[in-house]
């Protein structure tokens, strides 16, 4: 496979695999990308919104800022965690976040807001972009070098 393909046919084989692999990835970058936009969506409609407070900043292993809320459930218990996310421009300590915490499992929350609620369906759409552009390229790249390999083999049966 390090070598150039030396005859059209070698060469849609070539490509028909590439494609066939970035196919795949495309499909399953879409597929994630549509179940965690169903778990966002699950989360929210089964959730509660309240107000709260970022009381600290925990500072990540590459030296970001994770923000760490304290809020109040709707059966009055105080709850303070840590966002799994660090965000740039970063929340200050004292600012006020809205919270959205699943109703049944208070611990199982997030800042409401659109990065930390949809940042996995934004790194899905991300790998979906990037392998659409792949499968593209490589289409192009692919009918390109297999028209040209063409013409290089009818010149040579001339």
């Amino acid at each position: 496979m390090g070598t150039t393909p030396r005859s059209p046919g070698e060469a849609r084989k070539v490509f028909r695999i590439l494609v066939t692999v970035f196919g795949c990835c495309l499909l399953a970058a879409t597929v994630a990308t549509i179940v965690s936009l169903f778990f966002v969506n699950d989360f929210i409609s089964n959730s509660t919104h309240v107000d709260g407070e970022v009381v600290g900043l925990e500072r990540g292993a590459k030296g970001s800022l994770a923000p760490v809320v304290r809020f109040k459930t709707a059966n009055g218990e105080i709850l303070q965690l840590q966002s799994f996310l660090s965000t740039s421009p970063a929340l200050k300590v004292g600012d006020g976040v809205k919270v959205v915490y699943r109703t049944a499992n208070p611990r199982d929350w997030q800042i409401d807001d659109w990065i930390h609620l949809y940042f996995w369906t934004l790194m899905g759409s991300i790998f979906m972009l990037a392998w659409a552009i792949a499968t593209t390229v490589t289409q192009l790249v692919g009918a390109s070098l297999i028209r040209k390999l063409e013409r290089v083999s009818d010149t040579r049966s001339q």
